[in-house]
């Protein structure tokens, strides 16, 4: 992210030269921009930005572009994990955190066909003891409970310009 103010809607006044632009020509040029009528400006832009880029649900697109289905910027549907992960043999993981080791059997390579994971692999040594050595929580941290923290602390803290380097809010703080 920039360290210095951009230029959004609102221009310096400037003067044709070599390798300038001049404001007025560009607002005689374009007499119907809402840029030069005054219909928007700088705070109305970072308003609509919050309001597109950060808040609800995007739509459908219904076609091949786009989201399909509907998308929670909240994320009000991430996964609880591990309580949410199915496990076991037919192309299952293992745990929420290992793949199924178990091979589908000689000459096969459909993983729907694959058995059960060993048994001292469900729910133990498979999991995650230690967070990755940064910040966030790394893997032993639920992203239902992450996306909570993200989508409440966004009025305070996550907006538009004032996104905090390396600190996106994640860890819940209860």
């Amino acid at each position: 992210m920039a360290t210095f103010p951009q230029t959004i809607v609102e221009t310096r006044d400037s003067s044709r030269g070599l390798g300038h632009r001049s404001k007025s020509t560009l607002q005689k040029m374009f007499p119907q921009s809402p840029i030069h009528s005054g219909d928007i400006d700088n705070d109305s832009v970072k308003a609509q930005a919050e309001e597109l880029l950060l808040q609800g649900v995007v739509a459908s697109s219904g076609g091949d572009w786009g989201f399909n289905p509907a998308f929670d910027r909240d994320f009000t549907d991430a996964p609880n994990i591990p309580a949410d992960i199915t496990t076991g043999g037919g192309g299952l993981p293992a745990t929420a955190w290992v793949p199924n080791p178990s091979s589908p059997g000689e000459g096969s390579v459909n993983p729907l066909e694959q058995p059960n994971p060993p048994a001292d692999m469900r729910g133990g040594p498979g999991s995650p003891s230690n967070p990755f050595p940064a910040s966030g929580g790394g893997a032993i941290t639920n992203p239902s409970d992450t996306s909570l923290a993200i989508s409440t602390k966004q009025d305070t803290i996550l907006t538009v310009g004032q996104y905090i380097m390396g600190n996106s809010s994640a860890t819940p703080t209860s």
